[in-house]
């Protein structure tokens, strides 16, 4: 679960830092980005898919929508899907962002790509949040501009929860991004 910390913070990071004083800013509208992938599990309810498809407004709270940032050579694509009063988030983290195939390995101590996301899901009438992490697989990256990324991934990891002792290992199929860069996921002063 060492991997999921990194963009986990990454995220809290923009959404915090980009929190304004609760003065009037002038509206920024953004394109609209999409996020996606399949995901199951042999032994554990966590099979579905996640659909991140929207922009991002400047009061990203309970809206789905998909943006990346791009800073220091890197970039970070991040989708929030909300169904219901359930939501969910995905995270694909590029620390060395290029054209082509990055690895995601389990190894990996600085500088490292990830796939993890966060699943809100009913099991058994109760609400559990499961914290996913992709530990093996390639993500492929076909457009890097100033103003758009765009790629694939897959691969395997587990799953955790607070409300659940098992880690549930998980495959990931068919991930893709095609995201706008946004200066920020929530634009303030």
């Amino acid at each position: 679960m060492k991997n999921i910390l990194r963009p986990a913070f990454v995220l809290a990071l923009a959404l915090t830092a980009a929190c304004g004083d609760g003065s009037p800013t002038e509206t920024t509208t953004y394109p609209s980005g999409s996020l996606s992938f399949s995901y199951a599990s042999d032994n554990s309810p966590l099979s579905g898919n996640f659909a991140a498809v929207g922009a991002i407004s400047e009061d990203a709270d309970n809206e789905t929508w998909a943006a990346a940032v791009r800073q220091d050579g890197g970039a970070v694509m991040m989708g929030s899907e909300v169904s219901g009063s359930a939501e969910s988030v995905a995270i694909v983290s590029l620390p060395n962002a290029a054209v082509g195939d990055t690895p995601v390995t389990e190894e990996c101590d600085t500088a490292c790509a990830s796939v993890s996301f966060i699943l809100e899901k009913t099991v058994g009438g109760a609400t559990r949040n499961y914290m996913c992490d992709m530990t093996s697989g390639t993500i492929s990256v076909s457009t890097l501009s100033a103003s758009r990324v765009k790629g694939t991934f897959s691969g395997t990891g587990y799953c955790s929860s607070l409300e659940d002792d098992n880690e549930p290992n998980i495959t990931i199929t068919n991930g893709a991004f095609d995201t706008p860069v946004v200066l920020s996921p929530v634009i303030g002063d």
